[in-house]
């Protein structure tokens, strides 16, 4: 039963996403990327850094999987990856490409991925494990 529960929790927040995201490009009239994950660095200096950050989350990873609290630790270092790595990912569109408006939905998606994130932690980390 567990499952069902999740798997509606995923869908129902999939699909929000969906709305809010296809409300944002046509409210700022955003042109879709095409592809079903396309992502386009600005620059060099962007790509090297968000690379730097993966590696470092990965490092950071492995340091808090063997902590006293793995689940946990892992869990926020996580939490912590996805806000530095969105925000500097934010600065850079805003920065370079102010004008595509883009910056602005990366900041939305971030804003629902981190708060979903944050929820889901609150509300069903202890639960699970």
């Amino acid at each position: 039963m567990h499952i069902l529960n999740i798997l509606l929790i995923l869908g129902s927040v999939l699909f929000l996403h969906f709305i809010i995201e296809r409300a944002v490009r046509r409210r700022l009239q955003i042109e879709k990327k095409q592809g079903f994950a396309s992502y386009e660095h600005v620059n060099s200096f962007h790509r090297l850094v968000e690379f730097i950050l993966i590696l470092l989350y990965f490092g950071a990873g492995t340091i808090a999987a063997n902590s006293s609290h793995p689940i946990t630790s892992l869990y926020t270092t996580m939490i912590l990856f996805f806000i530095s790595l969105l925000s500097f990912r934010v600065y850079m569109e805003w920065k370079i490409d102010r004008k595509s408006k883009q910056y602005l939905l990366t900041l939305s998606n971030s804003v629902f991925l981190i708060s979903f994130a944050i929820l889901l932690k609150w509300t069903t980390l202890d639960f699970f494990f």
